[in-house]
């Protein structure tokens, strides 16, 4: 366990604590372009970040005080704490923080913080990590271990059922609700449906709200992070209904123009960058 902040620390448990230590993520080449590359401290930072994210939605205990509570961690998201980051990192808990707030301001990550906790996103988690790294993070896991007939039958059975619920799954896509429906047909980014409509579901937004909703991907499209490079930057639509993108403003203004950060790796900008 560590210490979080005014007396909050984080348990760790073996069956889901924060400390990921097994598995392995994507580094795109195109990072040796990115602002983030050329500040040693700032790499440092964004890769243990990218070390920190869950693969996978889970439920993580903190103690508050006296209270013991469940926070629900998204794919792509940790618990943030600047005591325990410092320790891991090796730096001054205000230097840890400042380049967080450097990745925040980058559009590389988002901070939600409330009095207890802060949780950290990762921008763009799904189309840098693709799903079919859970597939082989699983591959790979189980072939660190020697299992015996009874664990080989135990996963056969849970490739089945996970067929099955795939097969579920394909069944209700025919009968997604109208307002998610137009939702959809406006994304541009038609990915992971079937988790888009879970974060759909978990958020189950009024009909003003949806209008609001969909009015935000009209306006969005024109901005400049959304029309590089064909859609490339564009969020999952999943990770743009958990991340209430529908609240984001264009910082970067016109969208002829560069913006200064987004949600994934971008040119080489030293200005700024002496004091990380």
């Amino acid at each position: 366990m560590g210490f979080i902040r005014g007396g909050i620390f984080l348990h760790t448990y073996p069956w889901g604590g924060e400390s990921v230590d097994r598995g392995w993520f994507k580094t795109w080449r195109k990072i040796k372009d990115s602002q983030v590359f050329h500040n040693e401290g700032l790499l440092k930072v964004w890769t243990w970040c990218l070390i920190k994210a869950s693969h996978k939605t889970r439920w993580s205990t903190i103690k508050v005080g006296r209270t013991i509570t469940e926070v629900e961690i998204h794919r792509g998201q940790f618990l943030f704490g600047r005591d325990v980051a410092a320790k891991e990192l090796r730096m001054k808990p205000t230097t840890a923080y400042k380049r967080m707030l450097k990745l925040k301001k980058m559009r590389n990550i988002d901070i939600n913080s409330n009095s207890n906790y802060s949780i950290v996103s990762i921008c763009n988690y799904d189309t840098y990590q693709g799903d079919e790294d859970d597939k082989e993070q699983q591959r790979e896991q189980a072939g660190d271990r020697q299992v015996t007939g009874k664990e080989q039958a135990g996963d056969t059975d849970k490739n089945k059922e996970n067929k099955k619920n795939d097969q579920k799954e394909k069944s209700m896509s025919n009968s997604y609700p109208s307002d998610f429906i137009l939702f959809w047909s406006a994304y541009p980014r038609k990915k992971s449906k079937g988790d888009a409509f879970k974060a759909w579901k978990s958020l189950n937004p009024t009909k003003a709200l949806t209008d609001q909703m969909i009015a935000a991907v009209g306006r969005q499209q024109s901005w400049h992070d959304w029309k590089k490079d064909n859609g490339e930057y564009v969020p999952y639509p999943a990770t743009w209904i958990r991340g209430a993108k529908w609240e984001d403003e264009d910082i970067g203004g016109s969208s002829t123009q560069p913006q200064t950060g987004r949600c994934a790796p971008n040119k080489f900008q030293p200005e700024g960058w002496k004091d990380l």
